[in-house]
Order: C-alpha cells, then sequence, then structure tokens
C-alpha cells in the first residue's frame, strides 16, 4: 500500500512543534573536540580567540561554511527525535507543513549559544541549520500504518524506529507486517520473554537496515548469521583470544544500544533476540 494514500490520524501541532525546535536549538552548545578541529584548521584562528571570532566572524560566513562547522552541534539526537514524536501523536507533516513550520521558526529570529573555554559567543541561528535540524527529524516520514494499524502497543521510542527511512525501501516495507507479527508473538504476556516491543523493533530496525533482507526465508538466514557471530565473539572473548571492552567495540554499539552498558550484555541481548526472532519466523 503507497504511504501516499495513508492520512494522518490527526494534524499535528505546527505552533507546538515550532516552540519544541526552537527550544533545542536554542539551548547552548559546547564545541565539541571535532568542531574546534575543524576551525582551527579551516578558519586560521587561535584557540585562545575562539569565543571571540565566534561572535565577530560567525554571522559573516557564508551557508556552506556554517553548515560545515554547526551542523555537529545540531544534528537531532535519537533521544530528541523521541521528542518530536510525543508532540507528532502518530501523525506527521506533509511538504507544505514542514515548510510553514521553517518559516515560523525562522520568524522568531532566533540565536544560538555557543561555549568554549568558559566563554559564551551568540549569534544569529542560520536558516540552514534550522532546515537541516527539521529535516533530520523525520517529520515528514509516515508512520507504516498498514502495517502497524494498531500503535498502542509501541511507545514514543517504538513509533520513532518505524518512522526510520530503513523502513522506505520496498522491500522492508513489505516485510514490515511480517516481522511485527512475529514481536507481537513473542512479547504476549504469558511467554517467558522478557524484552518489551520496542526493544525489538529497534532491533530489528538495526537488522533490516545493515543486512536488507528481501523475503522471509533471508531473514530467517540473515538472524541466524547474526546470533552465530555475536556467539562466536562471546567465546573468543571467554577464552581469552579476544576481550572486546574496547573502544573501537564501544563505538561500533553507538547509535544502537548505550555504550555504557556491558557489552556482553549487548552480545547476550543481540543472540536473544535474534535466536527468538529466528525461531519465530522458520
Amino acid at each position: 500500500m503507497s504511504t501516499s494514500k495513508l492520512k494522518p490520524r490527526s494534524r499535528p501541532d505546527l505552533e507546538e512543534l515550532a516552540d519544541l525546535a526552537s527550544d533545542f536549538l536554542t539551548r547552548p552548545q559546547a564545541l565539541t573536540p571535532q568542531v574546534l578541529q575543524y576551525l582551527l584548521t579551516n578558519h586560521d584562528v587561535e584557540q585562545s580567540a575562539v569565543p571571540t571570532w565566534l561572535r565577530e566572524t560567525l554571522p559573516t560566513l557564508e551557508s556552506y561554511e556554517l553548515y560545515l562547522l554547526l551542523s555537529p552541534l545540531f544534528t537531532p539526537s535519537f533521544e530528541t527525535r523521541v521528542e518530536f514524536e510525543r508532540a507528532l501523536k502518530e501523525s506527521w507533516l506533509d511538504a507544505g507543513d514542514v515548510e510553514q513550520l521553517l518559516r515560523r521558526i525562522a520568524s522568531r529570529k532566533l540565536r544560538l549559544t555557543l561555549l568554549q573555554d568558559g566563554e559564551t559567543a551568540a549569534a544569529p541561528l542560520p536558516e540552514v541549520i534550522t532546515e537541516r535540524f527539521l529535516r533530520l527529524l523525520h517529520l515528514d516520514v509516515p508512520l507504516p500504518l498498514e502495517a502497524a494499524p494498531d500503535l498502542r502497543s509501541l511507545d514514543d521510542a517504538g513509533r520513532t524506529y518505524l518512522r526510520d527511512r530503513t523502513w522506505h525501501r520496498p522491500q522492508s516495507r513489505s516485510l514490515l507486517p511480517i516481522l511485527l507479527d512475529a514481536v507481537r508473538r513473542l512479547v504476549k504476556p504469558a511467554d517467558d520473554c522478557q524484552t518489551d516491543c520496542d526493544d525489538y523493533v529497534h532491533f530489528l530496525t538495526d537488522f533490516v537496515r545493515s543486512h536488507r533482507p528481501s523475503s522471509r526465508g533471508e531473514c530467517v538466514r540473515y538472524l541466524a548469521s547474526v546470533a552465530e557471530a555475536y556467539e562466536e565473539d562471546l567465546r573468543k572473548h571467554e577464552s581469552g583470544s579476544r576481550p572486546f571492552f574496547s573502544e573501537e567495540l564501544k563505538a561500533n554499539h553507538s547509535g544502537k544500544w548505550p555504550v555504557g552498558e556491558d557489552v556482553v550484555a549487548n552480545h547476550q541481548r543481540a543472540i536473544s533476540m535474534a535466536r527468538a526472532l529466528e525461531k519465530m519466523l522458520s
């Protein structure tokens, strides 16, 4: 079923979304080491002079320069997207709504605040940054209501995963009803499964993005391969041949599961979900 035929269940409140976006965009942002290094390398400025440079020079930069410099500081995190999901309430914006939202925010003449070495630098918020921020929120991505007509079993985080562009791929979209049905059967109260529905949707979003299965059979085979790879990693870790409490492995988990958690626990959780889904889909 084409998503173009689907209509939002209720119209989102653009003023509420504008308030929320304005709040996020005007929160003070500390320069990260990566942004600071980019600034020092590409704009010929001494580190001690960075706050003054930001106040005096930032408003004069071209849009592409602002984009390259500021984008890392104003990229919405998953947690930020969940905040907007609460405001969307199972709806989405069309292209005209997104443009109207951008105009509403621009009319507020917002200013960004950057922090460096205990000093504050304020400047007008560039429209190119606002545009990028709104685009990465996926506010115009329809929820797959044809695959999940009843979303009450999912909380805001679960719906945010389903709004991921991973599910725009036609093959992925066609598999979603099958995958969600397997999840619903796995998380019935009578089952022993301790992982809730949102964790499964998170796992499946990462799995489908990485492996791009095109059929139920491919899902089963790829899930088995995922479980086997994690199991092999655990065996190597337990034998001491490849301990994996390393920054590299933690970085690999970033964006999938909380980096601060025990990596062994993350492996075990992935194995458990992959095996459960493999069995349910076989």
